[in-house]
Order: structure tokens, then sequence, then C-alpha cells
């Protein structure tokens, strides 16, 4: 038996998320048969999260109030009753925002041994971000070398992924990101240029970088980015919305008004869920891995502690304070 602080819903947010809009309760957890009981490491902040505590039916049923609030978590099995996931073992899986959490197993990996810093990339870079990236430029943009890229997000988790997957491939790269030290940070950490989205005018600069038009958008944004890229496209681009951050933490949502722009241009625009390649993540997690180990690929993880931070950790994506990978560590002390 273990005593688990859970953080729950405690009302729909108004505005940008608050502390007062959770709560840390106490929960009994009990080793299932066949299962086990994990402490938490660290737990994935993800601005989707913004849209799961709306009350929206978006891609997943909203949480309801009082329910606890979901989250892919890295943790160590504490106590077992599963040969699969013997006492000592790190795991990936929804085990949600919590100290801890039981499991019976269900979409839980156990990770491989490595570096104790590795561990946390496996949220981020080795994890959905660094899937969503791969999938997204691969299967829906149909990435070719020699492509014009333009990022969206670049100082962010999946943005930061996509730019230097986009390089590996061979592609010409610009990121967007706000700000002029992120900007700053981002290019010098990434090695990719990035455009500064408050600084100018955002449709001219991508203009100016990328004359002959982008070839492929991916967009983790929405808002005013996409219309700039929209008015930048290359015949035949193909435009991937992995996200579109602007658009989740407000009433009204606005679209681009130059949508006709892919009719001109003869291009394509597509959503994706990452999940629904969930058949091809072991795959894909190899490549990544490789090329990680290889330093091709850099991932950074911005850490909060404690759950009583988690409202200012999600809140802290909308408003920017994050740069790349944004994680909880629950049990600061374990780490």
């Amino acid at each position: 038996m273990v005593i688990a602080h859970v953080l729950t819903l405690a009302r729909r947010p108004d505005g940008m998320p608050a502390a007062v809009d959770f709560s840390i309760e106490d929960r009994i957890l009990d080793c299932p048969v066949d299962g086990f009981i994990v402490e938490l490491l660290y737990a994935s902040v993800d601005p989707a999260m913004r849209t799961w505590i709306s009350g929206e039916d978006t891609y997943r049923a909203p949480v309801a109030i009082g329910e606890p609030m979901p989250a892919i978590a890295i943790g160590r099995v504490v106590a077992s009753r599963a040969d699969r996931f013997p006492p000592g073992a790190l795991v990936r899986g929804p085990f949600g925002v919590a100290s801890h959490a039981a499991s019976r197993g269900d979409q839980v990996a156990v990770l491989p041994a490595g570096p104790t810093e590795a561990l946390p990339h496996h949220l981020g870079v080795l994890g959905i971000s660094g899937l969503s990236a791969w999938f997204g430029l691969t299967d829906h943009g149909r990435i070719r070398a020699g492509d014009r890229v333009v990022v969206s997000g670049a100082a962010g988790a999946v943005g930061s992924a996509a730019m230097q997957l986009a390089r590996i491939a061979g592609a010409e790269v610009v990121g967007v990101a706000g700000g002029a030290d992120k900007c700053a940070w981002a290019a010098e950490r990434f090695g990719v240029p990035v455009l500064d989205y408050r600084a100018a005018d955002l449709a001219a600069s991508i203009g100016q970088m990328m004359p002959g038009g982008v070839d492929l958008v991916f967009d983790n944004v929405g808002g005013s980015f996409l219309e700039a890229a929209l008015g930048n496209l290359a015949e035949g681009a193909r435009v991937v919305v992995c996200g579109g951050i602007s658009q989740y933490n407000g009433d009204e949502r606005s679209g681009p008004s130059n949508y006709l722009n892919l009719v001109v241009r003869r291009a394509t625009m597509c959503g994706f869920l990452v999940h629904d390649h969930a058949a091809r993540f072991a795959e894909a997690a190899r490549r990544l891995t490789r090329w990680h180990e290889e330093g091709r690929l850099v991932g950074v993880v911005d850490v909060e502690s404690g759950l009583e931070n988690f409202a200012g950790a999600l809140a802290g994506l909308f408003s920017g304070t994050n740069r790349g990978k944004r994680l909880l560590a629950p049990n600061p002390e374990l780490l």
C-alpha cells in the first residue's frame, strides 16, 4: 500500500491556468494483480493539456472536475506483481500528474538502460515530442532533401525536434519563435536560423529567408504564424498542423484569411495525431535514439519541481517561459 499525492482538476480555468484550478489529493494505492506501483520522476507538461481541461471534446474526452490530471510520465517501479515490471525498473506510461501511480501495464514501456541524464529525454526528443516531429515531417510532410522548411514553436519541444530532423533529412530550415533572447538561444542550441515573430513583419521575414517559397510548413502555433506561412508557399507545398498553441487559451479562435493560397499554390494542408502511428513508435524511437547518441539530435529539458507548481508550469508554455521540453518533477527529492 502506498499513499499517493494526486493532482486533480478542481475547476475549469478562465484564461490562463492557475493554482486554484487544481487540487492535490491523497489516495491510497494497492498494487494491482499482475500490475505494479511506480514512484514518478518526471511528468510531461504539454500545451494540449489546456484543451483537455477546457470542457471541450477534442481528440479525447475532457478531464472531468475531480478527475486526476492525465499525463505521460516516467517513474521507477517500487512494488510489483508483474514479472515484466520488476522493482527498480524505469518505465514510461500514462501515469498522470502524481507522486505515485498504480498500473497494470497498459501502454507502458520499460526504458532501456542508459545514463541518468538521458532519462528525461524519453518524454521529449526520444518520446512523444520527437515522434510527433518525425511522423509529421515524414508521413504527412513527405519531406525531401532540398526542401525549404519553416517550423513554428522553434524553442519548444516538438518544434526544436522538427527543425533538427528536417536538417538531418537534408532540408533548408528556418525556425520561428517569440523574443530576441529566445530566438538567439534556439539558433545557437539547434544550429538553425530562427526568426522572431515579435520583431518585424513575419511574412516579409520568411520571404526574405526563402525567396523561392516554402515547400514544407510544420506548425505548432497557428494564428498569425500560419497566415504568414501560407503567404509564402511554393507550388506544391505541404502544410502540416501538429498543434495550435496560440488558439488553446482563449474563448475566441481565428483562422488564416489567406487560406485560398492553398488553391493558388496547389498546396495541401493536413493535421495529424501522433498516436495514430503507435504501431511504429518503437521503430522510429530507435532511429531517434541513434541520432541522439551521435549528437545530431539534441534534447533540452526544462524541469519545474513539485505538484503544487503544475499550473505555473503549464501556464508558462503560453507565456513562453519554457525552453525545450517542459517537465514536472513530482518527487524532486528523488532526482
